[in-house]
């Protein structure tokens, strides 16, 4: 479990996350699995993510923020994987379901549209649930949060908000976009 780029028992991402080999933008990122059971998985690649070795499970996939522990995920090997934004990887996604909580707040509300820039347009917010973790990833005017389907699986990334090039990605199950003006759920 060594492919170039991996980091393992880490204190920074899994896959980098800033840019490499002097190119101006950080390319995105995902933790490619293939779990114990021979099924493949797209898994979060953000600072609070790492792989260790536990004695029992072999290599595992943790995702923790302080003593909160999102993610605790037995793998068998793990790739660093990246698509270019706008070519196809021939995995095509479902469209991506609205976010309930969201959803319920009536007219202003709409669905997150692949895109490279922004995920839910000008001017609104947005709400994600995490894929493994099934907890709530929100933007307030989500200007340079971006979505798109790599490998069948929609990614959320979030871009640094110290303005570093530094990007964190998410796998989500649904979203919500939504006029700024409405409470958030």
């Amino acid at each position: 479990m060594s492919p170039e780029h991996l980091t393992l028992y880490g204190a920074s991402s899994i896959c980098p996350n800033i840019p490499l080999d002097g190119e101006d933008t950080t390319r995105l990122y995902v933790v490619s699995v293939i779990f114990p059971n021979g099924t493949h998985g797209i898994l979060d690649n953000n600072a609070q993510a790492q792989i260790v070795w536990n004695d029992t499970l072999g290599y595992v996939y943790t995702r923790q923020n302080g003593r909160n522990v999102y993610i605790y995920e037995p793998i068998y090997a793990a790739n660093c994987a990246y698509y270019p934004y706008g070519v196809s990887n021939d995995c095509s996604c479902n469209p991506l379901p609205l976010e309930l909580s969201s959803a319920a707040l009536g007219i202003d509300t709409v669905t997150p549209t692949e895109s490279e820039s922004e995920a839910c347009g000008i001017d609104f917010s947005g709400k994600f649930i995490g894929e493994w973790s099934h907890n709530a990833l929100d933007c307030v005017l989500c200007t340079g949060f971006t979505i798109i389907c790599i490998n069948r699986q929609w990614i959320y990334s979030i871009p640094d908000p110290q303005g570093t090039a530094q990007i964190d990605s998410y796998a989500v199950t649904n979203g919500t976009c939504y006029s700024p003006g409405l409470p958030l759920p």
